[in-house]
């Protein structure tokens, strides 16, 4: 057998930040970062974190104030945000991943209210056809952090 890993073919998973031919680290620690190809998805609890978090310095982030806000003061409000979360896990989130999924969070809730108008969401489910398209508790909570606006306005 041969001794070290194939380039990707096709639609084969392809790893993030390193090359196929590695430099001269040892065969464990090489095929061990083959096999962990990512992070694992935000659970809930990590969700349940960034809301609060985001929901507490949404002024700074985005709002009113956001204007007198430096890039360098927004990024460790998000390494802050970050480090919170990271308290949970055993692997570290960073403070721009932690950006990316609440943007990605957003936009995604954004999405399904367009697809959904927020009037026809019952607490019950309602009665209409489309159940599944019902918005989660966490995406209420973000719907209520942006604002009965966020669908008029496709801002922040």
């Amino acid at each position: 057998g041969a001794a070290r890993p194939c380039p990707p073919k096709g639609g084969a998973p392809r790893r993030s930040g390193a090359s196929w031919r590695g430099g001269g680290g040892s065969m464990s620690g090489e095929s061990e970062e083959i096999t962990r190809l990512r992070k694992p998805r935000f659970s809930y609890e990590e969700n349940q974190i960034l809301i609060q978090e985001v929901r507490a310095h949404y002024g700074q982030l985005y709002g009113p104030q956001s204007r007198r806000v430096t890039v360098a003061e927004r990024r460790r409000l998000w390494e802050g945000i970050a480090a919170k979360i990271n308290r949970l896990t055993s692997w570290k989130r960073t403070g721009q991943e932690v950006q990316k999924r609440w943007n990605d969070f957003k936009r995604r809730t954004k999405e399904k209210l367009a697809r959904v108008p927020h009037s026809t969401q019952g607490a019950a489910g309602g009665t209409g056809g489309g159940g599944d398209e019902a918005l989660s508790a966490e995406e209420e909570t973000l719907f209520a952090i942006l604002g009965p606006g966020v669908m008029a306005a496709g801002g922040r």
